[in-house]
């Protein structure tokens, strides 16, 4: 791997991090806007969380991205190496169109990039990040195996993975009297994401799959939207039995039919008539 200029990325079609952030760069220069490189650590190919107990690793630049300034004045960050496609285990490169590298907020961004220079964390609060708490996690070290995420949810539902919650993968019974109440929930990635014009198209109906109170019967609790958070409320009583699963899944067909824009009103009323389901989340029952 060596420095390439950005004349270099385009006329060969070939680079690293850098090649990505140096040519649109150069583009976003030409267009008028202002736009910098920002190097530094990024939670990419090859990472791996930190284990309980485990040492903070030394501080590490790998990686390079993009800040520009849009509307409003406001910088944003994004990257575009990663939003053009993803390497595999075994080394193989897929070209793969990813929309939220671009559209994501800052501070998402910001879990998994840490820019060398302080100035370019560009959070909403302003906080400059200490290299130990990016390292560790919102989670922290101790806390346990966060929650199980399928696929895609950026990509697939525009939802934006730090928001999901509970945030960690195990529900203990016995931390809860039974009638308390867990909220489920989770946001879209950015307060100006509309599913139509941003995503695939209307959203699916999301459900929480629980065990219901013997742990056995399979119900189906929708989720309420304001169009920006996703949640719903369940008594613990009513997730089901240690050992079993809670899901929070998409409905995308019922009756056959793709269901997208359908709501958490309409998939209750839908009468005795089959459904599919894309899962998204998991928690267990501990």
């Amino acid at each position: 791997m060596k420095h390439q200029d950005p004349s270099d990325a385009i006329t060969k079609g070939l680079a690293v991090c850098a090649g990505y952030a140096g040519a649109y760069a150069a583009i976003a220069l030409k267009a008028g806007l202002e736009c910098v490189v920002v190097n530094g650590d990024g939670k990419g190919f090859g990472y791996v969380p930190l284990k309980p107990g485990q040492a903070i690793p030394p501080y590490k630049s790998n990686h390079a991205w993009n800040a520009v300034r849009i509307d409003g004045g406001e910088w944003k960050l994004l990257d575009a190496c990663w939003g053009a496609g993803h390497t595999s285990a075994d080394q193989v490169y897929t070209k793969h169109f990813t929309p939220s590298k671009f559209t994501m907020s800052n501070e998402e961004f910001g879990l998994e990039h840490y820019p060398e220079d302080e100035r370019y964390f560009f959070r909403d609060d302003g906080r400059v990040i200490s290299w130990e708490e990016y390292a560790v996690g919102p989670l922290g070290r101790d806390a346990g195996e966060a929650v199980t995420i399928y696929s895609n949810p950026e990509e697939e539902h525009g939802i934006a993975r730090s928001s999901i919650t509970p945030a960690l993968k195990e529900i203990k019974m016995s931390s809860h009297a039974p009638d308390d109440v867990i909220r489920f929930q989770y946001s879209n990635i950015c307060s100006h994401w509309d599913h139509v014009k941003h995503g695939k198209g209307k959203p699916y109906p999301m459900v929480l799959c629980i065990g219901g109170l013997d742990g056995r019967k399979q119900d189906y609790v929708g989720l309420q939207t304001n169009g920006y958070w996703w949640w719903c409320d369940v008594r613990v009583k009513d997730l089901g039995c240690r050992g079993g699963d809670v899901h929070l899944r998409a409905v995308n067909t019922v009756d056959g039919k793709d269901c997208r824009g359908l709501t958490a009103k309409g998939f209750r009323e839908r009468g005795n008539v089959g459904c599919s389901f894309v899962g998204v989340a998991c928690w267990k029952l501990v």
